[in-house]
């Protein structure tokens, strides 16, 4: 089976797709993490594999600084411009920021790509003391109120991409819950919430979501027949949506996934 692309360059031939048609996080996410934190100051934030910088512009809204930090130039060329934001190529692993320098490390969508204990190492090293780390990640969506079309969904997903999806982006939302926490060395207190990511989009966005999982492109690049299977998925979920147009409207739920974590001493 053909590996992924390096994370540097595997989403390079959908980055403006990605920026446009990913889901937007909710602002009861940031209201999580901010309590959770409950930092004394909001001065600098790092978000890390910030690819089109999404939740890195939502942190300039509370934080004088943010730092955007990626492998992929491309991605990072997608952000929209913000005189709190700044954008620097780099990997989690090495940071390239000066030791206890940031108030709040966040990631999202992400954390399934790094090597944990290093990243955990460069996080603790640039977290100031009183500083607290946030990642989350969701799954596969789900239609609301529609079993029929969400069956669908994890069909295409697993019969079709799934074998081209990468070992750690697999059953993303268990691998949050069971093999990604902070381990007890790195951070001393550790908490893990779980919410609802709810949109409401054209089918023909949520399609042009489907195009920017990086398993999809990988199936695409080895298949001959991949168009052929996202068309069948589009025809056998507008059906069971009872969609007459892909215009129309179709509600999604996304299961939410959040890491905090923060050292022991850091409860005001």
């Amino acid at each position: 089976m053909p590996s992924p692309a390096p994370l540097s360059k595997l989403f390079d031939s959908q980055a403006q797709e990605y920026a446009k048609y990913r889901p937007t996080y909710p602002n009861e996410l940031y209201d999580a993490v901010y309590a959770f934190a409950d930092l004394p100051s909001y001065g600098v934030a790092l978000d890390i594999a910030t690819g089109s910088a999404q939740a890195a512009l939502k942190l300039t809204e509370k934080f004088e600084r943010v730092v955007a930090i990626d492998p992929n130039e491309k991605m990072l060329s997608m952000a929209q411009p913000h005189p709190k934001l700044e954008l620097c190529l780099g990997s989690a692993e090495s940071l390239g920021v000066p030791p206890e320098s940031a108030d709040l490390i966040t990631v999202a969508q992400a954390l399934h790509w790094f090597d944990l204990r290093q990243f955990y190492s460069e996080a603790k090293r640039v977290l100031r003391p009183h500083g607290a780390l946030a990642a989350w990640s969701y799954g596969l969506a789900r239609f609301e109120d529609n079993h029929a079309a969400s069956q669908i969904l994890r069909d295409f997903s697993w019969k079709h991409v799934g074998p081209y999806r990468a070992d750690n982006a697999k059953d993303l939302i268990a691998r949050t819950h069971s093999e990604l926490p902070p381990l007890p060395e790195e951070f001393g207190v550790v908490e893990k919430k779980t919410m609802e990511m709810k949109t409401r989009m054209p089918f023909s966005n949520f399609i042009r979501y489907v195009e920017t999982w990086s398993s999809y492109n990988t199936f695409k690049e080895n298949r001959r027949d991949a168009r052929d299977a996202l068309l069948n998925f589009r025809v056998e979920c507008m059906s069971a949506l009872r969609l007459k147009d892909e215009s129309e409207v179709v509600r999604v739920v996304f299961d939410l996934a959040v890491i905090l974590a923060k050292q022991k001493g850091n409860t005001r």
